[in-house]
């Protein structure tokens, strides 16, 4: 009878092993979401920080020509461009 009881306690003991790794298990994974997730976000941000840089750079490039032909558009454009010529 003592045999029986210690192999029901053996079990019990081993099922609340495997529960807790179960859990911890989990608990890694959901670890390694949170950390893909935040490495996925940062990349996002980089990208995004370089894309709105590059667009920046760009605007500012393409400035002075924008509002020089505009400039010229109008009458007094046009005579100040004609007599600097």
């Amino acid at each position: 009878m003592g045999d029986h009881g210690n192999q029901d306690d053996l079990t019990a003991a081993l099922a609340i092993i495997q529960q807790q790794m179960q859990t911890q298990q989990q608990q890694m994974l959901q670890m390694h979401q949170t950390i893909q997730n935040q490495q996925q976000a940062a990349q996002e941000a980089a990208e995004n920080a370089a894309r709105e840089e590059r667009e920046q750079a760009d605007k500012e490039a393409r400035r002075p020509w924008q509002t020089g032909m505009l400039r010229c558009l109008t009458l007094q454009g046009v005579w100040e461009e004609w007599w600097r010529v």
